[in-house]
């Protein structure tokens, strides 16, 4: 089956695969995440809104807000584990196992 790649899915895309590499214990893609991490905590928060979230992960913020909001109120984005990192790939993953079924 097709489905539509989308700028939003791209977006994931990098997302994922950056996450990927922190897991396999590259840090230096975690100056690319932590932003997209920290902005979700705010927005989920409501210390920051839609206008005023970062631009460049927007897309990636909305989709991690409305699919893991429990999660994200309660993530130190300061000190982000290795188990949060699998956590939110998991969430990613999942989420599109269930678009693409």
């Amino acid at each position: 089956m097709y489905y539509s790649h989308s700028l939003h899915d791209e977006s994931l895309d990098f997302f994922e695969s950056f996450i990927r590499e922190i897991i396999a214990g590259k840090s230096n893609y975690k100056h690319l995440v932590e932003p997209i991490i920290t902005d979700t905590h705010l927005y989920v928060l409501g210390d920051k809104d839609i206008y005023s979230v970062n631009r460049s992960g927007f897309t990636v913020i909305v989709f991690l807000a409305k699919t893991a909001t429990d999660f994200f109120k309660t993530i130190d984005p300061e000190n982000v584990s290795a188990n949060d990192y699998n956590y939110i790939l998991n969430v990613i993953s999942s989420q599109r196992e269930t678009a693409r079924a």
